[in-house]
């Protein structure tokens, strides 16, 4: 059975944000690499780890920055990392679209409860409050840990 070659996603192609263009795992051609070292002096730079000089993010307090990674197939993107890793960090903005992108089809009122997108200790999700109970904000305690409402799902 033949093994099928990943793509490499080529700098020609990008008609936007480099970060929105790329997804974490993609193979990267030259001019991809070029540009992580020439758009400003990396934060990063060895041989198999370079990290685009600005800061994309902070993530548990730290900054994040795009960023390339030496696997055996050539250069591919590993996505947001702290300086000097290589692990993909979402942001929370980012997890909060995600939620609002998976939880599209769920009401955002139902049987008298209406629909939050929450921080939890595991990540973002959604739960359910009696109409007008919940702001943003507003924390509640669990077994696991807080719950902090961000954002009403469906009101923009």
């Amino acid at each position: 059975m033949a093994e099928t070659q990943k793509e490499i996603k080529k700098l020609s192609d990008c008609n936007g944000s480099i970060s929105e263009f790329l997804q974490v795992g993609d193979l990267v051609d030259g001019e991809i690499v070029d540009y992580f070292l020439n758009v400003l002096p990396p934060a990063t730079w060895t041989a198999s780890l370079i990290q685009m000089g600005e800061a994309m993010d902070y993530v548990n307090g730290k900054t994040t920055y795009l960023t390339l990674r030496k696997g055996s197939e050539g250069w591919e993107y590993a996505g947001t990392c702290h300086r000097g890793q290589t692990k993909n960090l979402v942001s929370i903005y980012e997890q909060i679209q995600q939620c609002k992108r998976d939880h599209a089809s769920i009401p955002a009122q139902s049987n008298g409860q209406e629909a939050w997108i929450c921080g939890h200790p595991w990540g973002v999700g959604v739960r359910y409050y009696p109409i007008g109970t919940g702001s943003i904000g507003m924390r509640e305690e669990t077994q696991d840990g807080f719950v902090v409402l961000l954002e009403e799902l469906g009101v923009h």
